[in-house]
């Protein structure tokens, strides 16, 4: 992806993926063609590139304009914007020359980013086009509770957020952040697991929850029978990550009242363990090549099938999991 190569004038061109049929194929849209200021050479009798790239592609700080790079004043060094974010130097007199702008994309992803009223929005990379770009859809506009600010003849974010966004706890609400009791500390659900601290009095006041995305992928929770369910971020929002559960991890567990608090019972039932030991209602199978029990979409297990001739085989191309894109014989 964006790399220029030397090739021979009859030779073919290399195998790519293609990002529309093959995912998980990583390609990228070129912020430039880099191979327009090189040349083909004949070097020692190899086709190489030639290092003699045009004056007019370095500016005066020594950037390389061709390949997207920028001079960020504030970092003092050349960067692509929409790889590395470069917080502004804009120049004011007053809070009236300054803005700011909620991001979505690259570095930027919903960050808040003072910036001059002239300013140019910076460069973020494109998620339909620019795939492996990394974008978000923010839970909460983070700018709305901030202002931008002439601070010290440069444009800054005011820190003085409005009392209704923090909590008791000193939780920043707006941004989506909760007490979690049992840690003792602020987070945001869809980043942060927040061990249940459910008060009860006995089983009844406990229920039990399967997550599916953020922390709780396929992870089994007891809540309390009133208490919300964590907040998950969205299965087609990125950059969330989530999972269709091979198999329902809670449905070989109960929710107990422990101590006065909830929590998952580990009594699990016999049937679910198999001649191998293996838990099969976790999704646990046996792997003789290996000589364990392994989860098949965390670890692969070589094929250790027996066979007298060629035609006792046949070839299998996974799609998902640990078995993505690898070819099994079987």
């Amino acid at each position: 992806a964006c790399e220029c190569f030397a090739l021979g004038i009859d030779e073919s061109t290399p195998t790519q993926c293609s990002p529309i049929n093959d995912p998980p194929c990583a390609c990228a849209k070129c912020m430039s063609d880099i191979c327009s200021n090189v040349t083909a050479m004949c070097i020692e009798g190899t086709c190489g590139l030639s290092t003699d790239k045009k004056r007019e592609i370095i500016d005066g700080y020594g950037c390389v304009t061709s390949d997207g790079e920028k001079w960020c004043e504030s970092l003092q060094m050349c960067h692509k914007e929409w790889e590395t974010a470069c917080p502004t130097s804009a120049s004011c007199v007053s809070d009236s020359d300054c803005r700011f702008r909620l991001g979505g994309c690259g570095p930027y992803a919903c960050e808040c980013v003072a910036l001059g009223i002239n300013e140019a929005n910076p460069i973020e990379c494109s998620p339909d086009n620019d795939p492996p770009c990394m974008c978000a859809g923010c839970t909460s506009d983070v700018c709305s509770d901030v202002a931008a600010m002439c601070i010290d003849g440069t444009c800054g974010l005011s820190t003085d957020k409005t009392k209704a966004i923090i909590d008791e706890y000193g939780c920043v609400t707006s941004d989506g952040e909760k007490w979690c009791e049992s840690l003792q500390t602020c987070h945001k659900e869809w980043e942060t697991a927040c061990p249940t601290s459910a008060s009860c009095t006995s089983d009844n006041d406990c229920r039990v929850w399967l997550g599916g995305c953020g922390p709780y992928i396929c992870d089994c929770l007891a809540l309390g029978i009133d208490e919300a369910t964590p907040t998950e971020c969205i299965k087609d929002g990125p950059p969330c990550a989530c999972a269709d559960c091979i198999s329902d991890t809670c449905s070989d567990v109960t929710a107990m009242c422990i101590e006065g608090t909830c929590g998952l019972s580990t009594d699990i039932t016999e049937d679910i363990i198999d001649e191998n030991g293996c838990v099969t209602s976790d999704g646990e199978i046996w792997c003789a090549s290996l000589n364990k029990c392994l989860l098949p979409w965390e670890e692969i297990c070589p094929s250790s099938a027996p066979c007298t001739s060629n035609e006792e085989c046949q070839v299998w191309l996974g799609g998902c999991g640990s078995y993505a894109c690898e070819c099994f014989a079987l």
